[in-house]
């Protein structure tokens, strides 16, 4: 005869066989007493576990569907923009291209996220430990906000604001107006101050008074060449555009992500908000303030960039 774990294996199989409703009936046709109570709860546990599989697989394939109908409804619209007031092809694509890359990616979480989540005192403490560790290699703010606990407090909390891209995103490019300083925290972006980008900003300024504008889209066009950058930056903490911080700033190069990124962004106007809160870290803003904007007026203007000096040239 069959060991004890020999039948109950075999007992097991003839349950699994009966699962359909039609047979489940002979699960109390077994000999004995235990092996109809163990054939009624394997079938349980195997209906059980069917059923969230399918509930597991029926929600995914939802999401999926979810998400291609936002996507979709979003091309149809911006196809509808583009039969209204028509645009280049090329600057068509990049939209398109921007809607498919964004739409479908999940977003990772952020700080409002937390917020909605957390208590404020908790909420406060945690956005303090966990973005004051991202300045350390800003010698300066580093140093301020460890002597200012009230100013470090401002600083994590309202000033820094998260902001994640796409693969392949544009940060900026040449000519705008930088309102925010921009420091990584997990990212891999390349930087280049391309002189064929600066000739076409002053050529469109020439065409303007013609009465003729090439396209924007023609513009990234011409400077879109992939790894055609002066510098990569990947390491958490870097940072781009100080400058906006102590004084007017229009970008001079250009930035895409090279991967899926998150930044933190630093606006000047929620800096000196919560200066203002806090004079003894105001007064040393001021002098780092002077003493950014001196040793500015000592580069030549070729060699100016959006990159920290000491990123310079490198």
């Amino acid at each position: 005869g069959m060991s004890t774990l020999d039948q109950y294996r075999k007992s097991a199989e003839l349950t699994l066989s009966r699962l359909h409703p039609s047979r489940t009936f002979e699960n109390m046709q077994l000999e004995t007493q235990m092996e109809r109570l163990l054939a009624v709860m394997a079938t349980g546990l195997a209906l059980l576990g069917g059923s969230i599989f399918t509930s597991i697989v029926t929600n995914d394939i939802s999401d999926i569907r979810r998400v291609r109908r936002m996507q979709k409804e979003a091309e149809y619209q911006v196809s509808d923009f583009f039969m209204i007031y028509p645009v280049s092809w090329a600057l068509e694509l990049q939209v398109k291209d921007h809607l498919q890359n964004n739409m479908s990616r999940v977003a990772p979480p952020c700080k409002q996220e937390m917020y909605a989540m957390l208590p404020d005192f908790l909420y406060r403490e945690l956005c303090r430990e966990a973005l004051t560790p991202l300045l350390q290699k800003h010698s300066v703010l580093y140093d301020i906000t460890s002597h200012h606990l009230g100013f470090q407090y401002d600083l994590c909390v309202e000033c820094l604001v998260d902001w994640n891209v796409g693969a392949h995103e544009m940060l900026f490019s040449v000519g705008r107006k930088c309102e925010q300083m921009l420091i990584l925290t997990s990212v891999k972006i390349g930087y280049c101050r391309d002189k064929e980008v600066l000739s076409d900003i002053i050529s469109v300024s020439t065409a303007k008074s013609a009465g003729k504008v090439p396209s924007v889209a023609t513009l990234r066009t011409r400077s879109s060449h992939e790894g055609n950058f002066d510098v990569k930056l990947s390491s958490p903490g870097d940072w781009l555009c100080e400058a906006c911080l102590w004084c007017p700033w229009n970008y001079l190069g250009r930035a895409i992500s090279e991967t899926r990124a998150a930044f933190l962004c630093l606006n000047y106007h929620k800096l000196l908000t919560a200066a203002n809160r806090n004079k003894e870290a105001c007064r040393e803003l001021v002098v780092y303030a002077r003493h950014f904007t001196a040793s500015m007026q000592h580069i030549p203007e070729e060699q100016l960039m959006d990159l920290p000096f000491g990123l310079q040239g490198v």
